[in-house]
C-alpha cells in the first residue's frame, strides 16, 4: 500500500475515534443486565398456560459474583431499567469499535514507518 493511502487510512481512523468521543466520556447513568420478556408455566391443571397462553413478565438478568440472577421489572422501573441497560450496550459497542480502531491505527503507523525507512534507505 502507498504512503498517501496509509496516511489517508489512519485519518480515516482518528475521525471515527472522534465520533465515538462522546459515547464514551458520556456522564449519563448505565447500569449492566438484558432487560426481556420472561414465559413461564405455573403448573396449575386448569392455568392458561398449560392449554400455550403463557405467564408473561419482564424481567432483568444480571450477573453478579458469577451468577445469573432474574428480578421481576414493572412500570417506571421497567422504562428506567430497560434505557439505563441501553445506554451501558451502546456504551460497550463503542468501547470494541474504539479498541478495534486503536489497534488498526497502530498497525498503519507502522506499515507507514516501514515505509518511510525505505525510503530513506535509498536516499543514502
Amino acid at each position: 500500500m502507498k504512503e498517501e493511502r496509509l496516511r489517508q487510512k489512519i485519518l480515516a481512523c482518528f475521525v471515527d475515534l472522534a465520533e465515538l468521543q462522546n459515547k464514551l466520556i458520556t456522564r449519563k447513568p448505565m447500569a449492566r443486565g438484558t432487560v426481556y420478556e420472561l414465559k413461564t408455566k405455573c403448573g396449575k391443571k386448569n392455568c392458561r398456560c398449560m392449554r400455550g397462553k403463557l405467564h408473561k413478565q419482564m424481567c432483568i438478568a444480571i450477573t453478579a459474583g458469577g451468577k445469573k440472577r432474574l428480578r421481576s421489572l414493572r412500570g417506571r422501573e421497567l422504562e428506567k431499567l430497560e434505557k439505563l441497560t441501553n445506554f451501558h450496550r451502546g456504551f460497550r459497542k463503542a468501547r470494541v469499535k474504539f479498541i478495534e480502531r486503536t489497534k488498526e491505527i497502530v498497525k498503519l503507523v507502522n506499515q507507514l514507518e516501514e515505509k518511510m525507512i525505505k525510503k530513506g534507505a535509498k536516499l543514502k
